[in-house]
């Protein structure tokens, strides 16, 4: 009885994320909308800036790009959709706002540090989702245990923004000596450690306490959480290594974008923490009229 209700009501969802968006990119490679997209640096419009995020250089940059965002999104499905950890329209208010800025933030931050003839691929917008997912799981959990989401969680960005960066110029030889910059991640994050050790206290205790536990968790099919186990381990262990650390950086004479990546990643990061923000903000603001 549970997969009958349940494929009728997550079909609009299934055909919006695994039917349009890949279609959509689909017909945007396999068509001259991908020429038609691409961001040339040295004549580009406020149409080129947003639409280049959703072109690609070749086939191999397509597929790479298409498989990493049917896994992610994916993840993100079972666990905000079938496993209840978003509501729905919050959850199509965050996907709303990555597509919408995460575009123009990645290609205006890629036009100004990087000098080459064209920028654009999707997997930008994939970093924002996996930071996305990243943000809603914390959050989730943080809400769960009665935690203040603004006093630990806001001025954590910058610092793995910062971390991404710094490890990205050491993987890839960039840097000589990196014992400085290992020194200054190894401080901050001890630093990180100390200021949310109390908080790690109180989601080890509602865990222990059951309170993390949605109550519909009884209800799902043993299958959802093994493929979300699967899905889970997979995207943070390979598949996160993968997307914020490629093996190659120039690749057929394209270089990779990889700082793009990271700010795609801290704006999916920051989503759901500003809109719960500006929702709370509307809420008072409505209260006070």
């Amino acid at each position: 009885m549970y997969m009958n209700s349940g494929n009728t009501r997550y079909l609009p969802d299934i055909l919006f994320l695994f039917v349009f968006l890949p279609l959509f990119l689909t017909v945007v490679y396999f068509t001259s909308l991908n020429s038609a997209f691409i961001l040339h640096t040295d004549d580009y419009t406020i149409f080129t800036i947003y639409a280049t995020n959703f072109a690609h250089f070749d086939y191999n940059h397509f597929m790479s790009n298409l498989l990493s965002y049917m896994v992610i999104i994916l993840l993100i499905f079972i666990f905000f959709r079938i496993f209840g950890l978003c509501e729905r329209k919050n959850f199509y208010l965050n996907l709303l706002t990555i597509f919408i800025i995460a575009p123009f933030g990645i290609s205006l931050f890629s036009l100004l540090i990087y000098d080459m003839d064209k920028i654009l691929g999707f997997s930008g917008i994939v970093s924002s989702l996996l930071g996305y997912f990243t943000a809603s799981f914390v959050t989730y959990t943080y809400k769960k245990a009665d935690i203040n989401l603004n006093r630990t969680i806001l001025f954590l960005f910058p610092v793995i923004f910062f971390n991404l960066s710094i490890l990205s110029l050491i993987r890839y030889g960039l840097i000589e000596n990196t014992g400085l910059d290992l020194l200054l991640i190894f401080i901050l994050s001890i630093y990180l450690l100390d200021e949310a050790k109390i908080d790690i206290i109180k989601i080890y205790h509602s865990f222990k306490n059951n309170n993390l536990v949605n109550s519909n968790f009884k209800n799902i099919p043993f299958y959802w959480y093994a493929i979300a186990t699967v899905l889970f381990f997979f995207t943070f262990t390979i598949g996160l290594w993968l997307i914020l650390f490629p093996e190659k950086v120039l690749n057929n004479g394209n270089i990779t974008n990889i700082q793009g990546h990271y700010i795609g990643f801290m704006i999916g990061t920051l989503t759901p923490i500003l809109t719960y923000n500006l929702k709370v903000y509307i809420k008072k603001l409505t209260q006070l009229n």
